[in-house]
């Protein structure tokens, strides 16, 4: 009686139809970051544990648009202070530009300025990295692109920097 269980197992799994769909997820950010870091999910687990990689292209933009929420942001945490008062500038500086940014303005403009790539699987690999030379001020499309790995730099067009499977995206916020 057991081995039938096991192969009504087997059968019913092999009927178990997956469908995958297109979906869009919607995050809110209360502040606009000077840098916004993006993680992409490279791993799945599946239900009986297993790990595997996502290997699936994402398609990113040279630059991203984000919309100012209109609800009040949370009551900040109390942060630990600056040890310099260089620091206490930097972040009070820091701070005004992202008030400025909320007060008034609907949306916040970021270009791309790196993306880390992971190539290998999950027990083993090189991480690598698309550099865009060039200040957050310059329009896109003008600023150079180079692909950095552990012993080379080489210049590349943002069309190769698109077509990888990226791992992090840093954006920079655009003055």
């Amino acid at each position: 009686k057991k081995g039938k269980g096991k192969e009504k197992e087997k059968e019913k799994e092999k009927e178990a139809t997956v469908v995958m769909t297109a979906a869009t997820r919607k995050v809110g950010v209360h502040r606009a970051p000077q840098v916004l870091t993006v993680h992409l999910k490279r791993f799945q687990q599946d239900m009986r544990g297993r790990l595997s990689k996502i290997s699936t292209h994402v398609h990113f933009e040279e630059t991203l648009q984000l919309e100012v929420m209109e609800e009040s942001p949370p009551a900040p945490a109390e942060a630990k202070k600056p040890t310099s008062r260089a620091k206490k500038t930097k972040v009070k500086n820091q701070e005004e530009k992202c008030e400025k940014v909320a007060g008034g303005v609907t949306s916040v403009k970021y270009v791309l300025a790196g993306v880390v790539v992971h190539m290998g699987t999950l027990h083993g690999g090189h991480y690598v990295a698309y550099v865009r030379r060039g200040g957050t001020s310059d329009a896109p499309g003008k600023s150079s692109w180079f692909h950095v790995s552990d012993k080379s730099v080489s210049a590349v067009s943002f069309q190769t920097v698109q077509e990888c499977d990226a791992y992090l995206l840093f954006y920079m916020i655009c003055r």
